[in-house]
């Protein structure tokens, strides 16, 4: 494609017009012209769900600044650079997405006189990853007709994300869930971390029902995660860790769903999510943290009611609300080097929750277990 130099290209028509020799209409169109994307024309990224078992279409257009008397030519392209920026920019982990999911037209034609390209459909078969990697479209156009881009608006990169949908255990007093080797602690030392989950309580009869606790023993080690205190609503969540608490504001219903998500910074600063918004925060004594094992329903013949749990993510770094708000709804990268562990609990069926780093920290869930089939936390 010849490079077309627009304030040289103007300063030499204006001299020769002032020499009485006007200036080429169709020449001059092409200068003061661009070729589009027109989806990206006020942003150059946007996030799509996609379902994972059937197919998505998404509709582009490729648009011109002004018409002209010819038709004008472009490709649309998959640049798998745009992925790269972008992940260096906000700090993601997305990939290009693998050629043989994805099927457009490449060829553009925007017809003499006109503006705009006819539809351009990109359709993207279903699929699954093995350990929750996000997929990215990185479309690019290339003009082939004389004729330059308008500036960033030639990229587009599609963010797909897949929605949770699966299975959750319900869990009560009889399923008291340790790691399936309780003899063996994990005895990791950290000064930060995160833990989060999606909760769905069917009642609050009682107080002390303890959904989350770090298996270990001590004040000075302490993560207890429970519904109710003698003095509080049963259905306020309480937040125990290195002889600090605090209380959420936010007053549970039964039978909802809410994304819980608990931060403790190097400083020793608790923080609370609910739904991907600060609900409160507490500043603790700070210190280092012994790290044993996860335990769920973990309050005995307190646990009154029942509960269903999904996404249990335990994280070596505290996220930021961004961070948590933005990936709550989707699967998070399995293989990530911050995560402790990640349990789906989407087993579908049996008493264990795997583990789904390679850590490999499964946990045991004993007595029988419901399974609640295809819930949507969206």
């Amino acid at each position: 494609m010849k490079t077309l130099n627009l304030k040289y290209k103007l300063i030499a028509c204006l001299f020769i017009a002032f020499t009485a020799i006007g200036c080429d209409n169709a020449e001059y169109a092409i200068i003061d012209n661009g070729i589009y994307i027109e989806q990206a024309a006020s942003i150059n990224s946007q996030k799509i769900s996609v379902n994972k078992k059937e197919t998505t279409t998404i509709t582009i257009n490729v648009r011109l600044a002004h018409s002209i008397n010819v038709d004008t030519k472009a490709k649309i392209v998959l640049d798998p650079t745009l992925v790269t920026k972008y992940n260096a920019t906000y700090k993601t982990f997305y990939e290009s997405i693998p050629e043989d999911l994805i099927s457009f037209e490449h060829d553009v034609i925007i017809p003499a006189g006109e503006v705009s390209s006819s539809d351009i459909t990109l359709t993207i078969e279903p699929y699954s990853t093995a350990n929750g990697e996000s997929y990215a479209v990185p479309i690019k156009i290339v003009p082939v007709t004389d004729i330059q881009t308008l500036g960033s608006s030639q990229n587009y990169t599609l963010l797909l994300n897949q929605p949770l949908l699966q299975s959750v255990p319900k869990m009560n007093t009889s399923n008291y869930t340790k790691p399936i080797n309780p003899e063996q602690p994990w005895g990791l030392v950290i000064n930060q971390w995160t833990l989060e989950g999606w909760v769905n309580m069917d009642g609050f009869s009682i107080n002390n029902q303890a959904i989350w606790r770090n298996a270990t023993d001590g004040i000075e080690n302490e993560i207890y995660i429970r519904f109710g205190d003698a003095p509080i609503p049963w259905n306020s969540l309480q937040i125990k860790t290195i002889g600090s608490q605090v209380n959420t504001i936010t007053l549970f219903e039964p039978n909802k769903w809410y994304h819980i998500a608990l931060t403790y910074s190097s400083s020793g600063f608790v923080s609370v999510y609910i739904n991907g918004t600060l609900d409160v925060s507490v500043q603790t004594k700070g210190g280092d943290l012994t790290m044993n094992g996860l335990e769920l329903v973990t309050s005995g013949s307190w646990f009154k009611n029942n509960v269903q749990m999904g996404q249990i993510r335990l994280w070596k770094t505290a996220l930021s609300q961004a961070q948590i708000a933005g990936n709550m709804h989707y699967s998070a990268i399995s293989t990530d080097e911050n995560l402790i562990g990640y349990w789906k609990l989407d087993e579908g069926k049996g008493n264990l929750y795997h583990d789904s780093t390679p850590a490999g920290r499964h946990l045991e869930a004993p007595g029988t277990l419901q399974w609640i089939p295809d819930v949507d936390f969206n």
